[in-house]
This record gives structure tokens, sequence and C-alpha cells, in this order.
């Protein structure tokens, strides 16, 4: 039994010993002298346990753990200095790491897990105030998400609304609600809102999978209409109109189904009618498309009224030009 007891510690001394023996520390200087990193290496040359970085000026830039294996690339959860001890070297963080300014304070912190950054994920400003709270899933920042500025002000916030539904909101720095935009399994989906800084709509879009399906209408900061139209698929149909910021029509654009043609009118300051024409239906079936499907007569009038030309077109191509 003694003999026995005696053969399983020698067999496990010898393990320890060869273990320690297949690790070996390592240290790195900056050209100045200063410690630029430390930690151990694996018998496969891998990174292994903690690991510490250093700025050339002798202050921490971040401290961690590896695993001992390799990745193809390794995920970043805040920006490095231009002169950073944090070099790509394809080996997989593990566990809490924590990073920080050239002044010493801290910059980021995170928990790895086979290299990838998992769970919540938090950085901070210079000063000391929160900048980001973010949750990473599938080493991606798509979970709940909040921003801060410089002054402590919340600006921007994921909120997760189920079933693959977050909406991105965003303020201005007085507090007054910037956007609203849903999201549904990663692409725009459902109603888009804007909104300028003294409180004014600027925009309402209908949107599905990142292209305009609905209604769109945006204003000006004096609340006046700007662009009104309709969009199937990011097609627009049915009619647009455009006003100026005094509220003076200035283009409106409608599809005439039956002819299967677009009737175009464009306006002076004055009210006084610029220009109108027809065009055939382009091949993408947008009516914003016009200019390069114009058919028959287009006349051409000054701010009088006055007729100054009138162009004839065959299918986008201009054929003869009229003058009074």
């Amino acid at each position: 039994m003694h003999y026995f007891i005696y053969s399983f510690c020698s067999i496990l001394l010898c393990a320890n010993f060869s273990v320690l023996q297949a690790q070996r520390e390592v240290k790195e200087q900056w050209p100045n002298g200063q410690l630029k990193s430390k930690g151990q290496l694996n018998a496969n040359n891998k990174k292994l346990g903690r690991w510490e970085y250093y700025y050339e000026n002798g202050n921490k830039e971040a401290e961690g753990s590896y695993n001992g294996r390799g990745i193809s690339k390794t995920i970043e959860v805040c920006k490095k200095s231009k002169r950073s001890a944090l070099e790509e070297d394809y080996n997989a963080r593990e566990g809490q790491w924590t990073f920080f300014y050239g002044s010493g304070d801290k910059k980021a912190s995170v928990s790895y897990q086979g290299g990838c950054p998992s769970g919540s994920m938090q950085r901070w400003h210079k000063n000391g105030k929160k900048a980001e709270e973010v949750e990473y899933i599938d080493c991606r920042p798509i979970g709940a998400r909040t921003l801060w500025d410089k002054e402590g002000r919340k600006y921007f916030e994921t909120q997760l609304l189920g079933e693959g539904k977050t909406m991105d909101v965003e303020w201005y720095a007085n507090g007054q609600m910037k956007s609203q935009i849903p999201y549904r399994n990663g692409d725009q989906y459902g109603r888009v809102k804007r909104w300028y800084a003294n409180g004014q709509k600027e925009e309402d879009v209908m949107m599905k999978e990142t292209r305009v399906h609905g209604s769109y209408r945006s204003w000006f900061p004096n609340g006046s209409p700007q662009r009104q139209f309709f969009s199937i698929n990011n097609v627009m149909s049915g009619e647009y109109k455009e006003w100026s910021e005094s509220g003076q029509l200035v283009r409106e654009i409608v599809e005439m189904q039956d002819e299967k043609a677009i009737l175009v009118k464009s306006y002076w300051s004055n009210g006084q009618l610029k220009y109108q024409g027809k065009s055939n239906m382009p091949a993408s079936l947008s009516i914003h498309r016009w200019s390069q499907t114009r058919h028959g007569s287009w006349i051409y009038w000054d701010k009088q009224g006055n007729v100054m030309k009138t162009e004839y077109y065959d299918n986008g191509r201009l054929r003869t030009t009229e003058m009074p």
C-alpha cells in the first residue's frame, strides 16, 4: 500500500514537472527599456494563463488570460492606441480582461470565452465616466446596448423587444429625441422616426428589410413638409411631391397607371409652372427615374408664364426642339 502511494505521488510530481517544463515565461521590452508584455507560452508556443501588457510610459495597457489555443483573429472590444503592445498574435483569450488608457485609467472590461467576447462589455471615457455598455452574443455586440457622452448623458440605446425585434433610440445632447429605428433580425423593419433638435419631426418612413416599403414623409426644421411619396420594396410609385421650406410646391411626379406613364411637373418659386411633360414607365418601375424615359412634348416656361421652348422626346431621346 505504501509502495502504491509512493508510486502515485512520483507519477503526479513527474507530470507536474513536465507541464512546468513545457511552459516558459516570456518578457518583451520596448526600445526604451520599459516592459512591454509578460506571460507564459505552452509547448505549442501559444499564450497560456495570465498576461500583462504595458505602454511605453510604463503604465499597464491590458491584463487577462489565454487558454493556450489558437484562433483565426482576435476580437477587440475597444480601439487600440497607435503604439499598442497588443499585437495580433492569434491566441484565444479566456476569462476576464481589463484594458487601460495610457494615463492608467480604466478603458474597458469584458469576459472572453474561447476567444469570443461574451456577456456584458463596459467601456469608459478618459474622464472616468461610462461610455458604453453592451451585451456580446455569439462574438458580436448584438444585445442590449447603451452609450453615454463625456458629460454622462445617455445618447443611444438598443432596446430588446423579443422575437428578434429591437429598437435603436437616439437622443440629442439637450435630451430631445433624435430617432427611433426598429429592427427585426438585424434589418430595419417598421416605422422609422427622426426629429430635429428643436423637437420638430424630420422623417417618418415605413421600412421592410432595410428598404423603404410604404409611405415616406419628411419635414423642414420649421415644420413645413419637404417630401412625400410611396414606395414598394424601395421602388417609388404612385405620387411624389416636394416643397420648398416656405411651403411652395417645387415638384410633383404622378404615376398614370392606365397609360403606363409618368406625369412630371416642376414649379418656380412664385408657383408658376417651370416645365411639364410625360415619361414612359422605366424598366425599374420606379417613377423617380422619369428623366431616362421622357416621351412626347415637354414644355418649359419662364417665371412670368411665357413659353421658353418645347422639346419632343422618343423614349428618352431628344428629337426636336421648338422655340416660340
